[in-house]
């Protein structure tokens, strides 16, 4: 799946059982992503902090997340903070995606439901192998 998010307003699809939903800010492209990892919240934690490098991710996250079979992705316009705020809404996950030592996975908590994207929502980042830093 690589299309694009339109017309879902705040009602997205369903999350099927088996996955889970992370919204993937990606820094260099300017663009946002709803993955669908093909697992569970903690399959996906794992993964992401055994994780050697972000570089195959770079740019455009579509080709190697379908490649390594990670589960299904697709573009959310940018312009759609609706959209965005729904998503992280339901799963509180948020990847930010850049080079090796600024790439992230962020629990989020409660906090205003249209300002998901604040960073004062941020209850713990999570870092991946490669990144040099320390989860906390």
């Amino acid at each position: 799946m690589n299309a694009r998010i339109r017309g879902y307003g705040s009602k997205l699809p369903d999350v099927p059982a088996n996955m889970t939903e992370v919204l993937i800010n990606e820094e260099y492209g300017y663009r946002y992503w709803r993955f669908l990892f093909n697992g569970s919240r903690e399959e996906l934690i794992t993964w992401w902090k055994n994780l050697a490098s972000v570089n195959p991710f770079f740019f455009n996250p579509c080709t190697a997340i379908v490649q390594r079979g990670l589960g299904q992705i697709e573009k959310v316009d940018h312009d759609r903070r609706v959209q965005m705020n729904a998503i992280l809404g339901r799963c509180r996950l948020l990847l930010e995606l850049h080079e090796d030592d600024d790439s992230c996975l962020m629990v989020l908590g409660n906090s205003d439901p249209d300002n998901y994207l604040m960073p004062s929502s941020v209850v713990e980042r999570i870092y991946h192998a490669g990144s040099g830093c320390k989860t906390g």
